[in-house]
């Protein structure tokens, strides 16, 4: 998913309904070889198996299967602003607890308080403006429930112009400052290299504009690589390529800490 825009439109627009769907049964994280097993695990722990996901950013539907085949969720919504994208993740998804829409600027068309999670793969990095950052994060707290969690999984900044084996964030040797564009190469296998250009936000960045939002960050977790495609011959590696941040909203109790 690529840039949700400023414009976020207000609740009141026409909302969409969920079905029920009985939970899928559970299927053991081991035979999840990606990297977002720990986002699985984590998601789980935190939330069981019964909640319904919001996977905002959700691309060809990728993570939001992975969610419905480990029953990490009884039922996942995807939505990106790519039709391309929500067209692909439709057709390349047969769970039937899954569905996916295409969205404008950024809205989520459904009511306040929906989801008991939300997951966010690789959208922030790809977000050109505070601002932008702002308006995501002030949704994506309208439509968790109080007591539901945020999963953010992107780009660790403190491996920017690392080289893996099969991809680059940035530059070697080059400071980036923050929201400064980065060029990076994926490795593509029977194609070849792709480059394309995304963002470098400090992690302290990521923490503002949640804590603006309403969010407390929970914590910050460097992941390194979960296959050996990945991992390659670096053993142990030292920075991580990937970070997850979990957050929760805040409630009146700590929002009203030290006031007065």
């Amino acid at each position: 998913m690529r840039s949700a825009g400023v414009e976020v439109r207000s609740s009141s627009r026409t909302s969409t309904s969920i079905p029920s769907y009985p939970a899928p049964p559970a299927r053991p994280h081991s035979a999840l070889k990606s990297p977002y097993t720990p986002l699985v695990n984590d998601l789980q722990t935190a939330c069981g198996r019964g909640g319904i996901v919001l996977d905002y950013g959700c691309g060809s539907g990728k993570v939001s299967r992975r969610l419905l085949d480990a029953g990490a969720a009884a039922q996942v919504v995807g939505v990106d602003i790519s039709t391309d994208m929500i067209t692909l993740a439709r057709a390349q998804t047969p769970q039937p607890a899954a569905r996916f829409h295409t969205i404008d600027s950024g809205h989520v068309p459904y009511p306040d308080d929906t989801f008991d999670a939300i997951v966010c793969c690789f959208v922030f990095i790809n977000v050109p403006t505070r601002e932008e950052l702002r308006a995501i994060a002030r949704e994506l707290a309208r439509v968790l429930t109080p007591t539901g969690r945020l999963f953010i999984v992107d780009s660790n900044p403190a491996a920017t112009g690392v080289p893996f084996p099969t991809f680059r964030s940035g530059e070697p040797g080059r400071g980036y400052r923050d929201g400064d564009e980065r060029k990076v190469s994926l490795q593509i296998p029977g194609t070849g290299i792709l480059e394309l250009v995304d963002r470098h936000w400090f992690i302290s960045t990521y923490e503002a504009v949640l804590t603006e939002a309403g969010f407390t960050v929970d914590k910050v977790t460097d992941r390194g690589a979960q296959t050996v495609e990945d991992v390659g011959s670096q053993a142990p590696i030292d920075h991580p390529p990937f970070m997850q941040i979990t957050a929760h909203l805040q409630d009146h109790s700590e929002s009203t800490i030290g006031a007065g």
